[in-house]
């Protein structure tokens, strides 16, 4: 027995539903299997196999379409009876929702009659007709139906679990039609789970022999999915008979290139080569191949390397990837393994303003039809289901308020975790909307609410693709129906395509370099450049990919890298978990503490992490020296640790053990090298991936180091949305002797700009002005000459277009400079030379008759304070000058020195600006604040303990001030220790 029409959440914003919900019930209520039925959506269809895998209950594959002769339609749902029926059920939504279209022609369902059973809602007599039009012995009609032409099953539409979550459903209908939740209707059939639950089990006289029907259908259905086939595109662009034979060739003619080959690579690539022909994936390396190779001829940067993939000879030899794992003691096996079957993953990344034309070309070469993205969902996460349910009930802005304050706070992750806090609970209580509100947010969470598509993955197929996945369009673009693991589960092919900012800035880097120094090449640059690691170690690594946040540039600080495997370890350790192991790792790297070993021969393992389990290849090492475990055993027994399977690890210690003990080792010793193992092998990071990775930051660094006017130029145009690391990276280059040019109305360019001696900041980073005025001004300037004067500028920019703001922002951020006239005296002029450009561009004859008197009108200057905090107001930061520095020689006249001047563990005054001010209570209700310092060179934290801060805070207001205190070095990054504030003259 099972309940027929059944529809889980993956109908967006039409059940509450989920399908763990819907096969946990059926299980509980003794249902021996589970029917669902979604309109138009097969999404839901892999996971429904899995859970009734899972909880032994048979599947039963529907949809819910309208079917049309053209003239009149109805309702009905189709079940698949067999495999057959469950493709032809995929094929048609996939039609469907790619074609958009709102019915079903009644021909369709001809076709495929033999392999569905058809169930008919509300049949009329003309519905009848129009089913009888199909030869099939497998029409049912509804408990409903006005005709007794088919035999009669009894369904309703169940769209939420039991009947309290009406109102649930009633809210989604109100997200769904954009309507309050007093207002809206919800229009569509629906019922509870256990509603029909309790219809079944009464058997009453009215329904029994109907849902006894239910049976017959249950009987009819026999669809038994099974995914061993995979289905790899076949890599035709060649001349040899098989791909086996194309990669083999292609293989030694990139050997021919390799500036080094000696038996151990060969031995590793014919070791390669026999796992990936047994595997039958000589065809995928053969594609992925293509597009790597389609990308540097059209000069598109691919990175080094991301993921297992770096593991493998064949993908370095080949150009997929540029790390040699021999060099760098790599694993095939965290890659590919024979005993491990799955599908190979080659993740790669581009530069971001590529990616697009990568796809186009795979889409190009194997056809429209075998090409889709991967759908993903968007969920109703705590924030989110917080707010749309508050705005459908209409709380007020208090109550909306209050809401915020509870979800915000840290221990609260979802919305149940509101029960434990004693004050909600009686503020809900106390109000019944309130309640409202938590009562469906709680049903409601999680569940998705939209579509999207993964930022990454694009399925390709040798045959269309149509046969393998639903699909839908989304950004005009083909989207398979099943997510990232669902559509690996069918045996098709994924691949990532990454956009990846970075490779783009350093592309642009490269050009910039290569427009003055001809030579250079990215591939061979000095990787043991002491000044790259210095600058690494000392954490100037601010525009360096991955190396950016505070956390990681204390890391660097402490760890002091000095060559590029401890670069490697640390983008490995800078994690949760490892990151306790940071400290660890920094003492015995510069000899504070000494490495230790279970036993010698784990040395040769672990020395270059100082004697850590770092990578996840160091676990495989291990086994394999210590248990005489092969590398594919070895991965198995680490995957096996990461998901802490109990009987698995038992089984697996008990061989270890054994392994090790006939290889010669201590039997204690043995356990105790596999708890170790064990204990690092949640931690443990893909090496192969670090590698690659690191190979990016190298490069990025060596430029900063060695070209930092191209560096600085990528760097601040890939951070124009973030003001806090513009201001670092100005600061920086502006430490290194570059001039930094503000924006120019005649000068400045779309991005950031190299000039002779710096860099020019572009027009749309001012506040008012924004891309569409930036590219109006450039191109004027383009086509009739640099701007003369104001009056020129209003007079060629059609002044009526442009807001009087734009023309402040302007002046304000020193854009106009270049007159030669004081931004007082522009703007005290503004509305002159506007009304001026406005005449002579709405009457051509008043320009060529007249000539409009275009004097400035004079004024006292503007002054610097003014000046500065106006910049600050439309660009976000100070160009022209800081506050700070205009106390210079005052402080030259003090003797005050910078801090850079001073050594650690020294106390001084400082003249600083207070950047960032966070006061904090301390557990023992002491007020303390931690501060950040710039003293118009360097930026350094500050903190003002609770003694202190109770003497000083009156000062904290003051942006300007002198401190007193201790320049000291903490966990690898230098701060100051206030002691002491006192104000500064304010007639500088």
């Amino acid at each position: 027995m099972f309940i027929l029409d059944v529809r889980s959440h993956f109908e967006l914003l039409k059940s509450t539903l989920s399908i763990d919900e819907i096969v946990e019930y059926a299980k509980e209520n003794g249902y021996t299997s589970v029917a669902i039925a979604d309109e138009y959506s097969f999404h839901y269809a892999l996971k429904l196999r899995n859970r009734c895998i899972d909880h032994d209950i048979k599947p039963i594959y529907g949809i819910t379409i309208w079917i049309s002769d053209g003239i009149d339609d109805f309702e009905c749902q189709l079940y698949a009876k067999s495999n057959k029926g469950f493709r032809y059920l995929m094929y048609l939504t996939s039609r469907v929702n790619t074609e958009q279209l709102q019915v079903v022609p009644i021909e369709w369902l001809q076709k495929i009659a033999d392999e569905i059973v058809i169930v008919a809602r509300l049949a009329t007599e003309s519905c009848s007709e129009m089913l009888q039009q199909i030869d099939s012995d497998y029409i049912y009609i509804d408990q409903l139906s006005k005709t007794d032409a088919f035999e009669k099953i009894y369904v309703e539409t169940c769209r939420y679990l039991d009947d309290a979550d009406q109102n649930a459903l009633k809210a989604l209908a109100a997200m769904d039609e954009h309507m309050s939740y007093h207002d809206v209707v919800v229009k569509y059939p629906h019922t509870s789970l256990h509603h029909m639950h309790k219809i079944i089990q009464a058997h009453d006289v009215d329904h029994g022999q109907l849902i006894n029907m239910t049976e017959k259908i249950e009987q009819l259905c026999k669809v038994d999915l099974s995914f061993d086939e995979k289905h790899l595109p076949s890599f035709k662009f060649h001349p040899y008979e098989t791909s086996d034979e194309a990669l083999n060739v292609l293989l030694k003619h990139y050997i021919n290139k390799m500036p080094f080959w000696n038996e151990d690579y060969e031995q590793r690539l014919q070791y390669e080569l026999e796992v990936i022909r047994e595997m039958g994936f000589s065809d995928y390396f053969l594609i992925v191949h293509d597009i790597i190779a389609h990308c540097r001829k059209n000069h598109i940067y691919v990175g080094p390397g991301r993921g297992s993939s770096a593991g493998s000879l064949v993908c370095y030899t080949l150009g997929i990837t540029q790390v040699d794992p021999l060099e760098h003691q790599l694993l095939f096996e965290r890659f590919l393994n024979k005993e491990r079957v799955t599908m190979p993953d080659i993740d790669i990344d581009f530069e971001d303003r590529y990616r697009q034309k990568v796809v186009n070309y795979i889409v190009e070469r194997y056809g429209e039809q075998h090409v889709a993205n991967i759908v993903t969902y968007t969920h109703l996460t705590l924030k989110g289901i917080s707010r749309e349910i508050a705005r459908i009930l209409k709380l007020s802005k208090q109550d909306v308020d209050m809401i915020v304050k509870w979800i915000n706070k840290d221990e609260v992750n979802k919305v149940s975790d509101l029960l434990q806090k004693e004050s909600f609970v009686q503020w809900m209580n106390e109000h019944e909307l309130i309640h409202q509100w938590f009562t469906i947010a709680q049903s409601l969470e999680g569940i998705p609410k939209n579509t999207g598509t993964h930022a990454a993955g694009v399925v390709v197929t040798g045959e269309k693709i149509i046969k393998f996945t639903p699909l839908l369009i989304q950004n005009d673009a083909l989207t398979t129906g099943w997510d990232m693991n669902e559509v690996e589960q069918a045996g098709l092919l994924k691949i990532d395509i990454l956009g990846l900012k970075n490779l783009t800035m350093l592309h642009r880097i490269v050009d910039k370099v290569n427009q003055y120094d001809h030579s250079f090449k990215l591939n061979q640059m000095n990787m043991e450049d002491s000044k790259v690691y210095e600058l690494i170690a000392d954490a100037k690594t601010m525009g360096v990919f991955q190396l950016e946040s505070d956390g990681m540039r204390a890391a660097l600080k402490q760890v002091k890298p000095k060559q590029f495997s401890d670069v490697v370890a640390v983008i490995a350790l800078f994690r949760p978990g490892p990151m306790e192991q940071i400290t660890t790792f920094s003492e015995r790297l510069h000899h504070a503490s000494k490495v230790e070993y279970l036993h010698n021969d784990l040395k040769l393992i672990l020395e270059e992490t100082q004697g850590i389990i770092v990578y996840q290849e160091q676990i495989m090492q291990i086994a394999n020296k210590i248990a005489a475990f092969n590398y594919a055993e070895a991965d198995l027994l680490r995957r096996a640790m990461s998901k802490k399977n109990k009987t698995l690890l038992q089984s697996y210690q008990k061989t270890f053990v054994r392994q090790a003990v006939a290889n010669g080792y201590d039997e204690s010793l043995a356990i105790e090298i596999y708890h170790l193992i064990e204990k690092f092998a949640n931690y443990g990071f893909n090496k192969s991936h670090s590698v690659a990775y690191s190979k990016i930051i190298y490069q990025l660094a060596y430029l900063k180091v060695h070209h930092p006017h191209a560096f600085y130029t990528e760097a601040l145009n890939l951070a124009t949305n973030d003001t806090n690391k513009t201001m670092i990276l100005l600061q920086e280059a502006k430490s290194l002797g570059l001039k930094i040019y503000g924006p120019s109305v005649s000068y400045s360019t779309y991005y950031y700009s190299t000039v002779k001696d710096g860099i020019r900041m572009p027009l749309k980073v001012i506040k008012h002005v924004g891309p569409n005025v930036a590219k109006d001004i450039i191109k004027e300037c383009q086509q009739g000459g640099t701007y003369r004067d104001l009056f020129d500028f209003t007079s060629r920019l059609k002044a009526s277009k442009i807001s009087r703001s734009v023309y402040e922002s302007l002046i304000y951020a020193g854009a106009m400079d270049e007159f030669g006239v004081d931004r007082a005296t522009l703007l005290r002029s503004l509305d002159h030379a506007m009304s001026i450009g406005s005449e002579v561009n709405e009457n051509s004859y008043f320009n060529q008759v007249f000539t409009p008197k275009k004097d400035y009108i004079k004024g006292s200057n503007m002054d610097d304070a003014t000046k500065l905090n106006k910049e600050i107001e439309v660009l976000g930061i100070y160009v022209s000058s800081h506050p700070v520095e205009l106390y210079d020689d005052f402080r030259r006249e003090r003797g005050i020195p910078l801090i850079t001047e001073v050594e650690i563990n020294t106390v001084s005054e400082f003249i600083v600006y207070v950047e960032q001010c966070k006061v904090i209570t301390t557990k023992h209700n002491r007020e303390m604040a931690f501060l950040e310092l710039y003293d118009g060179v360097t930026t350094i934290d500050g903190v003002v303990f609770p003694d202190q801060y109770f003497n000083i805070k009156q000062y904290l207001d003051e942006q300007i001030m002198i401190i007193y205190g201790k320049k000291q070095e903490r966990n690898g990054r230098e701060q100051i220790v206030v002691q002491d504030i006192k104000s500064l003259p304010t007639s500088q």
